[in-house]
């Protein structure tokens, strides 16, 4: 092999190492920051009020693909912009835990893995999510925002520091299903 080929792979197999230590790094990031979230929920849809001043568009039931067939009792839809970061709040209050638990299973892939209660915090390059059940409340948190885990983090804090409902503190008793 001569000199400029062997240049070009060591070339390549640089970048590559780099895609690797820096994808590496990205995973270690959002994990961490997946530690560090709270796990708290509304018992009532007033304790969105406090996103109202951020609100920049209300949106339908029809927004929501996840919800189809569903049809929760109040809601608490809006698209949000808070720190030049955009998000989008689906809030359900459904009338039975049963329509609680099969919009987070469409949302999660699953069921609630503590019977009436579950969470998840997600944060990833492109989109970052946080979900939380409790009984017949349901709570979805979207944000499409590249490279935003700090921001997405500082949002969701501040938008659930006042709920009531502290699921981490809740004895975990796992799902029949």
């Amino acid at each position: 092999m001569n000199k400029g080929k062997k240049w070009l792979v060591f070339v390549v197999l640089g970048i590559i190492v780099h895609f690797v230590v820096i994808f590496s790094l990205l995973l270690l990031m959002d994990r961490l920051l997946e530690v560090q979230e709270s796990r708290k929920i509304f018992t009532d849809l007033s304790a969105w009020e406090k996103l109202e001043p951020y609100v920049t568009k209300d949106l339908d039931l029809a927004s929501d693909r996840y919800l189809q067939d569903l049809a929760p009792t109040e809601n608490w839809t809006k698209e949000v912009r808070y720190e030049g970061k955009t998000y989008t709040v689906f809030a359900y209050v459904f009338s039975t835990e049963k329509d609680a638990a099969e919009y987070w299973k469409r949302i999660q892939n699953r069921e609630p893995l503590f019977g009436a209660f579950d969470y998840y915090w997600g944060a990833h390059t492109t989109w970052q999510t946080s979900n939380a059940i409790h009984g017949k409340n349901v709570y979805r948190i979207y944000g499409r925002n590249w490279f935003a885990w700090s921001a997405f983090s500082d949002f969701t804090k501040y938008a659930t520091e006042d709920f009531p409902v502290d699921l981490a503190q809740l004895p975990r008793e796992t799902s029949k299903s």
